[in-house]
C-alpha cells in the first residue's frame, strides 16, 4: 500500500511540473472536435486559425479566430493573446500550426493544443465549419455574486470580466443597472476582438442598514449577459452613526495638478483606476499634503479610490 501510495505521488508530481511548464499537444481531428464540445460554454477556451484570410473567410471552426502565420508580425500577434487561456489551433494540413507550437510555448502560454492534417483533417472527419462571423458575449467572472456586509459610508468595488468568445468585434449597445447604491465604470463605447477580455467595476456604497440586490444587464451584439450582485450595508461597530464621505477633489475637469482634501496619514495610498478598473497610478501621501501631479496620465475618465471611497474625474 504505501509503495502504492509513493507511485501516486510521484505521478502527481510529475503532472503538476509539466502543467507548470506548460501543456502542448497534438490531437487528431476527432480528439480535437470532443475538445471543442468540452469546452462549448467555457470563456477561456479559444480556436486559433493560423492561415490565411483568404482561406479563413469562406471556411473555419465556428467561433475561430484568425491570426495569419504569413504576418511579419505574427508572433507579436500571438503575444498579445491572453497566455491563460486554452487554445485549440489549427492551420490547412498541420504545418503552420506545427512550427507554431513551439513559438507560442516560447511566449509563455499555458494550453495549446494542435489539430493533426489541420481542416482537411476536419473536413474528412465530416465534422461542421462555416463561413458566417459573429461575436459572442461570455462572462469569465461568477453571474452570481455572493452576499458580502459594508459598513455604511464605506465603499466596495466588484470586478467583472467579460469575453468576446469568439470572431468579429464583440460591441455593447446598452447596460442597465437600475439601484441607487451600485454604479459602473462600464465604457460602452468598447469594442473587443475575439478572444479579448474586458474588466468593468461595480461599485457599491451603501447608504442604509439591510440587503441589497442589484441585476447588472449587458446588451451586446453577441448576445445579452446577466450579473446578479447581493451586498449589505451595516453600522460601524462602534457608533450607531457614521460621518458620510466628506473628502473632495478639485478642479474637475483638471489639467496636471489634482487637490483633495478631507483625508488624512491613515489614508496612506491614493489609487487612480483607469475606465476599465485597472490601476495606473499610486500617489503616496503623507500629512498636510493636498496637490498630486497626475501629468502622466492620458487624457480621459479615471476614478480615484480611497479608503473612504471612489471619485470620478477627467483629465483633459
Amino acid at each position: 500500500m504505501s509503495r502504492l501510495i509513493h507511485t501516486m505521488l510521484l505521478l502527481l508530481s510529475l503532472f503538476s511540473a509539466a502543467y507548470a511548464q506548460g501543456i502542448f499537444q497534438n490531437l487528431s481531428a476527432i480528439q480535437c472536435d470532443s475538445l471543442v464540445q468540452a469546452n462549448a460554454s467555457n470563456p477561456n477556451f479559444a480556436i486559433l486559425d493560423v492561415r490565411t484570410p483568404g482561406e479563413y473567410n469562406p471556411q473555419h471552426l465556428v467561433g475561430a479566430i484568425n491570426r495569419n502565420y504569413y504576418d511579419g508580425d505574427f508572433e507579436a500577434q500571438l503575444d498579445a493573446l491572453d497566455k491563460n487561456k486554452i487554445y485549440l489551433m489549427h492551420c490547412r494540413s498541420g504545418g503552420r500550426s506545427g512550427n507554431t507550437l513551439p513559438i507560442m510555448r516560447k511566449l509563455g502560454f499555458r494550453e495549446v493544443y494542435n489539430m493533426l492534417g489541420g481542416i482537411i483533417a476536419w473536413n474528412r472527419a465530416n465534422l461542421p465549419t462555416t463561413a458566417d462571423f459573429a461575436p459572442l458575449a461570455m462572462l469569465v467572472t461568477d453571474s452570481i455574486v455572493s452576499d458580502t456586509t459594508i459598513v455604511i459610508g464605506q465603499t466596495d468595488t466588484i470586478p467583472v470580466t467579460i469575453t468576446n468568445r469568439a470572431n468579429s468585434q464583440l460591441n455593447i449597445s446598452s447596460y442597465s443597472l437600475p439601484h441607487p447604491e451600485f454604479t459602473t465604470s462600464l465604457d460602452t463605447s468598447l469594442s473587443l476582438k475575439g478572444s479579448q477580455d474586458y474588466t468593468l467595476d461595480v461599485i457599491y456604497r451603501p447608504v442604509d442598514v439591510g440587503r441589497d440586490t442589484a441585476i447588472l444587464t449587458l446588451n451586446t451584439n453577441g448576445g445579452t449577459l446577466v450579473v446578479t450582485f447581493y451586498r449589505s450595508g451595516e453600522k460601524p461597530a462602534s457608533a450607531g452613526f457614521i460621518r458620510p464621505n466628506h473628502w473632495t477633489l478639485s478642479p474637475n475637469p483638471v489639467r496636471d495638478y489634482i487637490r483633495i482634501s478631507g483625508l488624512d496619514a491613515s489614508n496612506h495610498a491614493l489609487e487612480i483606476l483607469d475606465i476599465n478598473g485597472r490601476k495606473v497610478l499610486q500617489l503616496p501621501i503623507s500629512n498636510g499634503q493636498t496637490e498630486f501631479d497626475i501629468s502622466s496620465l492620458h487624457p480621459g475618465i479615471y476614478f480615484l479610490k480611497t479608503a473612504k471611497g471612489v471619485q470620478r474625474f477627467l483629465r483633459y
